[in-house]
């Protein structure tokens, strides 16, 4: 069980205290989120329109493009993470306590 502190519960409580009075008074909690530190390699995840720049929209219909059909652009992928650089992950993966994903 984890330990808690005096500052968690006293966040704890003003919060519940407040969310508390807000539904006392009739009034609604609504909230969004969106993580914006997603950093990944899918650029389509943020694919907008962008009148001002329409060489943005070629630079994203290239990309889509590439994806769906990369022809002898292809590269398999143990042609750039190679059976050795694997090992090393796995290696330097199990010293910090993760299991080996080798199957």
């Amino acid at each position: 069980m984890r330990h808690i502190t005096s500052l968690q519960t006293a966040i704890l409580f003003v919060t519940m205290r407040g969310i508390a009075a807000m539904i006392s008074s009739g009034r609604k909690l609504t909230v969004s989120t969106w993580n914006v530190a997603a950093i990944n390699n899918n650029p389509f995840e943020y694919w907008i329109t962008y009148d001002e720049n329409p060489k943005y929209e070629q630079l994203m219909s290239d990309v889509e493009s590439f994806l769906e059909a990369p022809g002898d652009r292809d590269v398999p992928v143990m042609d750039v993470f190679n059976e050795d650089m694997f090992s090393k992950l796995d290696g330097r993966m199990q010293q910090v306590g993760w299991e080996s994903v080798r199957s």
